[in-house]
């Protein structure tokens, strides 16, 4: 699967936590989560907010165009994280796959939405 972002980068199997599946652009950052894979994982994995210190998450340099999906071609929607942070998750409706781009899955442990 090609990132969201770079065209032509191949998506490479990375770990962020125990039994999540993501694959990771290596030139971006950013990580593609398939949500059937993420629910399975949140359900066994529940876990509180790592800290109550601030986190710093980078902007993305392009945080409004729309992305499509590798997956099935479709415009993925985009969710904002908190009314704290600018960041957006980018979710396709159609086959369920999850973009974060760089450093949002810090952000979303941070503010424990992992598990929601």
């Amino acid at each position: 699967m090609d990132c969201y972002r770079c065209v032509g980068r191949v998506l490479k199997p990375v770990k962020l936590d125990h039994g999540l599946p993501p694959r990771e652009c290596d030139s971006c950052g950013g990580v593609h989560i398939d949500f059937l894979n993420y629910r399975a994982w949140s359900e066994e994995n529940a876990v509180a907010a790592e800290t109550t210190a601030t986190v710093d998450v980078p902007l993305p340099a392009d945080n409004t165009s729309a992305l499509i999906c590798q997956r099935c071609s479709r415009i993925m929607l985009k969710y904002r994280v908190s009314t704290d942070h600018q960041n957006f998750v980018d979710i396709c409706t159609s086959c369920d796959d999850i973009w974060l781009d760089s450093g949002e899955w810090g952000l979303i442990k941070h503010l424990a939405l992992q598990a929601s």
